[in-house]
């Protein structure tokens, strides 16, 4: 699994550990642990060892509204975006310096207004309405990136002047003076890439039916009920071992730490 995925999994489940032992006495963090132990045991998993299958359900402070990255506010939508898509470039998981995603390489020209990406060759879009699972190009980049530059609700790449496709895995975005934080905005999940196809295809309703290259692909969207996603199996970095990532809007806290507690 993708370095990024698995940080933000991590730090959503310790959230709600947390909620949750915050909340109850320290009978609750004893039973919480007993019962981890139990469910080790009776599965003869050793602690720490990744087993495929499941369904993992997330709760969420508040409902999304929206999944279209040009249109999102919130961080409860960059949590759903951030796991069906991708950037070109990502933190690692303490977030001390960018690392590779769909971008493997990339330069930056002398005088700053020059940043030239090297795609990787191995990356498909997720099949859709519009597309059946496509290998992602440059043209994709270029299409993305200046969307989120003339349409970005909170102008997340207002930095970009444009972008030029050199070949179908490079492309030069330009700058119309040196920015130091265009790296850091290109991390943002409001600056994923996508398929121009399922955008303009669905036009208003693509936040809806949201389609990107990540680990896991958006099955359905319900307003103040639930994002359903599913594995996505030709993830190009691994394949996840979950089957799929159910997250629902929770945002009363009592109930988050009963739903935590019985399991659900």
């Amino acid at each position: 699994m993708k370095k990024r995925f698995l940080a933000a999994i991590l730090t959503v489940a310790v959230s709600a550990g947390l909620s949750a032992c915050g909340s109850g006495s320290s009978a609750t963090t004893a039973e919480t642990t007993a019962s981890a132990q139990r469910t080790t045991e009776e599965t003869k998993v050793p602690a720490g060892e990744p087993v495929s299958g499941g369904v993992m359900t997330i709760s969420l402070s508040s409902s999304p509204k929206n999944l279209d990255p040009v249109k999102y506010t919130g961080t409860y939508e960059s949590q759903i975006i951030g796991t069906v898509c991708d950037t070109l470039v990502e933190y690692n998981t303490d977030l001390t310096e960018i690392q590779p995603a769909l971008a493997k390489s990339w330069t930056v020209s002398d005088d700053g207004l020059a940043y030239t990406f090297t795609l990787r060759d191995d990356v498909y879009f997720q099949p859709g309405k519009y597309q059946e699972g496509r290998k992602l190009t440059a043209e994709d980049v270029k299409y993305s990136l200046e969307r989120s530059h003339e349409l970005s609700a909170l102008q997340r790449l207002d930095m970009l002047d444009h972008c030029e496709v050199v070949s179908d895995t490079e492309v030069v975005c330009y700058l119309p003076e040196p920015n130091a934080v265009f790296l850091t905005a290109l991390t943002d999940a409001g600056n994923v890439i996508i398929p121009k196809e399922e955008a303009e295809g669905w036009g208003e309703d693509f936040g809806s039916h949201l389609v990107g290259t990540g680990p896991f692909a958006l099955q359905s969207f319900e307003l103040d009920q639930q994002a359903v996603l599913v594995r996505n199996d030709k993830y190009w970095a691994a394949t996840p071992y979950l089957d799929g990532v159910t997250f629902k809007p929770v945002s009363d806290g009592n109930q988050a730490v009963n739903a935590l507690r019985t399991g659900r």
